[in-house]
């Protein structure tokens, strides 16, 4: 869905697990990729990826709660949330508490995973652009409010 946006766009992975998506966006030539992850050993999963890939100037690790670390981003092009999941309202509660302001471009893209898709009117700050559904998993597109 996003592979034609990647190019030179700042990229952050919240919940990023293995890091997989980060290294995904990189190879597709994203300027750099921040990846949010509070588990130690998906942490280390992720430091040994990034030597043997060899793209330390490319990605940063913020070890940590996403709710806290979300305050240390930059302003990035494109967001993937993809938390364990929940209910809705689990969902629409992390999306209110990210500092989405501050951590997302006015042009900028989150694609929020779930296993649902979001009602437009349930969101306070942003605007809910499409739902696509892959068997159990949901990308939610979302964007600032116009």
């Amino acid at each position: 869905m996003i592979q034609h946006s990647i190019e030179g766009a700042v990229f952050a992975d919240l919940f990023s697990g293995s890091g997989a998506m980060g290294f995904e966006a990189i190879s597709r030539g994203a300027e750099h990729a921040y990846l949010v992850e509070s588990h130690l050993r998906a942490v280390k999963v992720i430091q040994e990826n990034i030597r043997v890939l060899g793209c330390e100037d490319k990605i940063t690790i913020l070890k940590g709660d996403v709710k806290r670390m979300s305050t240390h981003l930059p302003l990035c092009d494109i967001i993937f949330c993809d938390p364990p999941y929940g209910s809705e309202s689990e969902d629409l509660f992390l999306l209110e508490k990210l500092p989405v302001q501050s951590i997302l471009k006015p042009d900028g893209v989150i694609f929020f995973e779930t296993t649902h898709a979001f009602t437009g009117d349930a969101l306070l700050h942003l605007t809910l652009k499409e739902s696509r559904s892959f068997g159990d998993t949901t990308i939610n597109v979302l964007t600032h409010k116009e």
